[in-house]
């Protein structure tokens, strides 16, 4: 079953799915296949992985296509107003 995701940004909604499982970020960067210190990034809003890199890591943490096209296009046009001001 799908967790509920409410307008959770992608860091955020990375952040607790790590804590929820209890794992360190290099812990979390193996078991989704990526590289921790990309995952450390993408928590923290620094850089934000592209969106199919994001369909990959919700299929494993059991999060919907819809909850995390959601997700990224909120931190998309929050990320596209900053530039623009």
């Amino acid at each position: 079953m799908y967790e509920e995701v409410e307008q959770v940004k992608i860091p955020e909604l990375l952040r607790s799915s790590r804590h929820k499982k209890n794992f360190t970020v290099r812990q979390m960067g193996a078991y989704l296949g990526v590289n921790p210190a990309s995952l450390c990034r993408w928590e923290t809003g620094a850089k934000y992985p592209r969106l199919q890199t994001v369909l990959q890591v919700a299929d494993k943490l059991g999060y919907s296509f819809q909850e995390i096209v959601n997700a990224w296009m909120d931190d998309y046009s929050t990320r596209n107003k900053k530039t623009a001001l």
